[in-house]
């Protein structure tokens, strides 16, 4: 068996890149902490420039944000 290729950068650079934008420099992911926006914004630049070299490393923190989102903010929201 053999996986198959996922085309990240092009997502990345393309149809997703503002859904990745939205999550990694919205106020309340940078207000934690974990983000430095300036970091984030040149990750983009970045990957916008050089053909997806950080695409992996762009979805990596937005996957770390949308789970921080699910498993630690939703049950305090449901406790409260």
């Amino acid at each position: 068996k053999a996986g198959f290729p996922v085309p990240l950068e092009a997502w990345l650079r393309g149809d997703l890149r503002s859904w990745m934008r939205g999550i990694l420099l919205d106020r309340e992911t940078l207000g934690r902490g974990y983000f430095r926006r300036s970091c984030i914004e040149r990750l983009i630049s970045e990957n916008d420039r050089s053909s997806g070299t950080f695409s992996k490393e762009l979805l990596s923190l937005a996957t770390l944000e949308l789970w921080h989102r699910v498993c630690l903010q939703q049950p305090a929201m449901a406790a409260a």
